[in-house]
């Protein structure tokens, strides 16, 4: 591996890491932390919470996504993998994913989560709840991509 490849490298997993663990986080801990706060309280967090979320899942996203084609470049000196070999093959399968995963997250999950502030700002907690529970379900369907993105990923680590 070329040594701008070790620093792309870095760079793509140090990110990756902090969108997939930002997902992780809202729904292995988040969600259940919520259902055992009183109403008012689940709401005042919510309401200042998912903006900044938001925020850094869109920053996290969006520089994975914007180191992985400088580090694929730097692996293969500059071409394209062969995609007729399994590595190649999962690469592609992985970016694939990933851009859907990510297209996802700023078509769907970004203005749901904008929604959500200005349902708190406007008191309008009962539209809060509807966003809230529509949330749960669209970042459970990112999660399971980004944890496909990161199996195919680790995968082609290995062959």
């Amino acid at each position: 591996m070329f040594p701008i490849a070790v620093v792309f490298a870095w760079f793509h997993i140090f990110f990756a890491l902090g969108w997939i663990g930002g997902a992780l986080m809202i729904e292995m801990v988040l969600e259940p932390s919520l259902k055992s706060m009183s109403r008012g309280a689940s709401y005042e967090f919510i309401g200042k919470f998912i903006p900044r979320v938001g925020m850094f899942m869109g920053i996290f996203s969006t520089l994975t996504i914007a180191m992985g084609p400088f580090l694929l470049l730097s692996i293969t000196g500059g071409g394209v993998p062969n995609t007729d070999g399994m590595w190649g093959l999962l690469i592609f399968t992985g970016i694939i994913i990933a851009v859907i995963v990510y297209a996802f997250g700023l078509i769907v999950l970004l203005p749901l989560s904008r929604k959500i502030e200005n349902a708190y700002k406007k008191s309008s907690f009962d539209q809060m709840e509807k966003l809230m529970a529509t949330l749960r379900r669209l970042m459970a369907i990112d999660l399971v991509g980004l944890v496909i993105v990161f199996t195919v990923m680790v995968t082609a680590a290995f062959m």
